[in-house]
């Protein structure tokens, strides 16, 4: 009876220890980050009291913060690179610095990082000037905070990742009647504004003679690299004044110049509201060009033809439900129109009311309204004759 009592203890005493490293090798796998936070007045520029810390990767997101001077610990991280953003609080929680870095985490090991902080860009003319000054670099990363008037046209020829403080705005100077952000072949832009205050571009309905944001693969250029990106970002009150159709989409506008030289543009958590063009397309317009759209609202714009989204020798897919309502157009396709040659897949349920078309609406498509050789899917199921108790109509010419 000793013995077996013995044995039994001899195996719970192995099973503890089993157990216990077992633990420890689970704890152990456990990743983390510290970062290392500048000290108040780590350069004589910058007197911040406070830090934001942002750690950004493919599958998640994590924002901590903390004092001047002291660290901040990420722990539990997936194994991958993150892209390290700080952003500098003063006294009266106004953003004066940032900066980034990439980190590398890996298991069983801590990884250190030290940001070097700049000061925020708060004017046009210094984002004019800090993309000029560092377009030869084949990646430039910056931060923006507070309003920008924006009163001259910034060529993107190189990758540029543009993030934004909460509240920031960027609004078209009243002079100024050109594209503020041009995307030339080969560039590429990807904008990040705040979750909670999105990044807002204001056309303060100027007449303009050109969309607010455009892309342009010129005829000769040997690239169809040209994108945009759109996360978080809000655009109203854009006024296209001229109904030529080279000023289409008078908040974005996308030209590729064949089908295998085409600009693309990737929307998520958009929306864009009250724009207007004499043209087509007054949100969005596509010629040889493809966009994704995730979580984008379209509400009360109006064109000619495709109040919201124009689509020329383009394709435009619902990564998401969308939702779009009181856009119209003053011909055809009062949220969207897509033309001969153009696909529009929206599956994901989403949302049509009070768009309007011109009379009659059976013919013109208060919804959609698809030329002859376009085509659309909704519902997971395409439509290909006229549907006019949902708006959506399909020429038969």
């Amino acid at each position: 009876m000793k013995k077996i009592i013995n044995i039994a203890l001899l195996a719970l005493f192995v099973l503890v220890i089993f157990s216990s490293c077992t633990l420890l090798s689970a704890g152990d796998d456990s990743s983390s980050l510290t970062i290392t936070l500048p000290a108040s007045k780590d350069r004589a520029t910058i007197s911040c009291s406070s830090y934001s810390v942002e750690l950004k990767s493919s599958a998640a997101q994590y924002k901590q913060s903390g004092l001047a001077g002291s660290t901040i610990k990420f722990s539990n991280l997936a194994v991958g690179k993150y892209s390290v953003l700080v952003y500098g609080f003063d006294s009266s929680n106004a953003i004066t610095a940032f900066g980034n870095a990439e980190a590398k985490v890996k298991s069983h090991e801590n990884t250190e990082v030290s940001i070097a902080l700049s000061k925020a860009i708060s004017t046009w003319e210094q984002l004019e000037n800090y993309l000029d000054a560092n377009k030869g670099m084949e990646s430039v990363e910056l931060f923006i905070a507070g309003t920008l008037s924006a009163d001259s046209e910034i060529k993107i020829e190189n990758t540029v990742i543009i993030n934004a403080a909460p509240n920031t705005k960027i609004q078209r100077a009243t002079s100024y009647k050109d594209p503020i952000l041009y995307v030339k072949a080969g560039g590429y832009l990807t904008l990040y504004g705040d979750s909670a205050s999105y990044l807002e571009f204001d056309g303060k309905n100027v007449p303009a003679l050109s969309p607010l944001i455009q892309l342009k693969i010129e005829n000769g250029d040997e690239t169809n690299g040209t994108g945009l990106s759109m996360n978080y970002c809000s655009v109203q009150n854009c006024t296209a004044s001229t109904s030529n159709s080279s000023f289409s989409g008078s908040a974005l506008c996308l030209e590729g110049n064949s089908s295998d030289k085409r600009a693309s543009v990737s929307l998520h958590n958009c929306n864009f509201k009250n724009n207007s063009s004499a043209a087509s397309g007054a949100a969005i317009y596509l010629n040889y060009a493809s966009a994704t759209l995730d979580n984008v609202t379209f509400t009360g714009n109006s064109a000619e033809n495709g109040g919201a989204l124009y689509l020329a020798s383009s394709s435009a897919s619902a990564a998401s439900a969308l939702s779009f309502s009181g856009n119209s157009a003053n011909d055809c396709g009062g949220a969207v129109f897509i033309n001969e040659d153009s696909s529009f897949s929206d599956k994901s349920k989403s949302s049509y009311s009070g768009n309007t078309c011109a009379a009659p609406a059976s013919e013109k498509g208060s919804n959609i309204y698809c030329k002859k050789s376009g085509e659309y899917l909704l519902d997971s199921a395409e439509i290909s004759e006229t549907d006019t108790s949902r708006g959506f109509v399909k020429s038969a010419d």
